[in-house]
């Protein structure tokens, strides 16, 4: 039963030497931008910080039948959304209001989806589908946003680096500039074809945004009920573990 309540919680010699000097600088420019372009290109290599985790495919089934989203089915996840919130509300209300063990009159968020998938005559599995299609779509469109924000970052540091190699006099440093030039270019290179793949689904992405204030309400409606929770937990002294 606790589990059951706990899974709602869903950086001198100058004047003697100038033109050293000179090559001096662009070497430590060279040097700042390596600085600066390491923290950018870690965001491209897996499993660091700043690469977005890969959306999750969907089934071969569903590839199969070619099943995408419709409005309808939008809809209809966020009326089981709604109608499952409701319900979990009204029962959180109840129980502050005639006392009660959470652990046993708070239901599981996927049992109350299902039911309330029923009540409003919908298939619960056919919902289930709906909804992991939506988490898919929702993962993919960060992804496509995160690559756009660091493919415009990576092109910004691509002209600069030009302009610098441009004044670059010491062969030394040309070199070594135009070697962070030829990683920009091949990561810039590997964002373009990641959004390419992504641009394949955009009709599938646009009805996703069509609907993404009224996505974004019931999250936030989601959170609050989460913390009312934990709050009557708390307040009734059961441990969040359970049995």
């Amino acid at each position: 039963m606790a589990r059951r309540a706990r899974n709602v919680l869903g950086a001198g010699q100058g004047h003697d030497r100038p033109v050293m000097g000179r090559q001096s600088s662009c070497y430590a420019w060279s040097v700042l931008w390596v600085a600066l372009l390491s923290l950018l290109l870690a965001a491209c290599k897996p499993g660091l910080p700043g690469k977005a985790t890969p959306a999750p495919t969907p089934t071969a089934a569903e590839v199969a039948e070619g099943w995408v989203l419709t409005p309808e089915d939008m809809e209809l996840y966020l009326a089981v959304k709604r109608k499952a919130l409701s319900r979990l509300e009204e029962a959180l209300d109840r129980l502050q209001t005639s006392g009660g063990d959470p652990v046993r009159e708070l239901a599981e968020l996927t049992v109350v989806e299902r039911e309330a998938a029923r009540a409003l005559g919908a298939d619960p599995q056919k919902f289930a589908r709906i909804q992991e299609a939506v988490s898919r779509l929702v993962t993919l469109k960060g992804r496509e946003e995160e690559s756009l924000r660091l493919e415009q970052e990576l092109q910004r540091n691509l002209e600069e680096l030009e302009k610098l190699k441009e004044n670059t006099k010491d062969p030394a440093a040309s070199q070594f500039l135009e070697a962070q030039l030829k990683a920009l270019r091949g990561e810039l290179a590997k964002l373009a074809t990641e959004r390419r793949q992504i641009g394949g689904e955009q009709e599938q992405l646009q009805l996703l945004s069509r609907f993404r204030l009224e996505m974004a309400q019931l999250q936030a409606r989601q959170d609050r009920l989460a913390r009312r929770i934990r709050e009557a937990m708390a307040a009734s002294g059961k441990p969040k573990s359970g049995r």
